[in-house]
């Protein structure tokens, strides 16, 4: 997060990217609380590293 805020400051927007099953929901709540208390611009997320093998998503490997 240091990085990113410090950046965070001298771009229009953010994009958070964050990795399925790798940080808490705590940690992104801190995490946007501190980029936006710095005035860091969200603009949106990107979420990786999910598993599109099984439930919801396993439709999606189809088009990979």
């Amino acid at each position: 997060v240091t990085d990113a805020a410090i950046i965070g400051r001298a771009v229009e927007g953010i994009i958070l990217v964050i990795r399925a099953g790798k940080i808490s929901q705590q940690e992104l709540v801190r995490a946007k609380d501190v980029l936006q208390r710095l005035k860091g611009n969200i603009i949106g997320t990107v979420l990786n590293g999910v598993d599109v093998s099984t439930g919801y998503y396993s439709n999606y490997s189809y088009y990979n």
